[in-house]
């Protein structure tokens, strides 16, 4: 599955008529029909109890303030890993680390300076269009 992510995720969405959220080296989210999004920002910091938990709250919040439900997917999924590179700052983190970086995540995510972020190169969210399209770069 890992190496045809975008391509199964597309599957399960239009075989269950459903958003699709799959979590892994890429974060990949889509509808039955129209694009999806790829989050690129990569951290093993999340690895850990609770974290998923801090996701769902995120996606949970950003969906009561009226965000559409795969935008608010894809948004969470990118802060909650800027969050845990934010944290890190080089050792271990736990939820409540990424809880605590949440409000500099939003900063940095939302900053219109070219400084890029703690960690290193800034990740992207990349939007790939309907259809039978493929990952940007990697194994559709």
């Amino acid at each position: 599955m890992e190496a045809r992510r975008l391509a199964h995720a597309r599957r399960a969405a239009a075989q269950l008529g459903v958003t699709v959220l799959l979590k892994g080296s890429t974060t990949v989210i889509t509808e039955p029909a129209g694009p999806a999004w790829v989050n690129t920002m990569k951290t093993g910091w999340l690895a850990t109890a609770g974290t998923g938990d801090v996701y769902s709250g995120l996606a949970g919040a950003l969906l009561a303030q009226g965000m559409d439900l795969p935008l608010a997917a894809a948004a969470a999924a990118h802060l909650h890993g800027l969050a845990a590179r934010l944290a890190a700052d080089g050792g271990p983190i736990g939820a409540s680390d990424v809880v605590e970086a949440l409000q500099e995540a939003f900063r940095v995510a939302t900053s219109t300076d070219d400084q890029p972020p703690p960690g290193g190169r800034r990740a992207r969210l990349a939007v790939v269009p309907g259809g039978g399209g493929g990952l940007r770069g990697a194994a559709p």
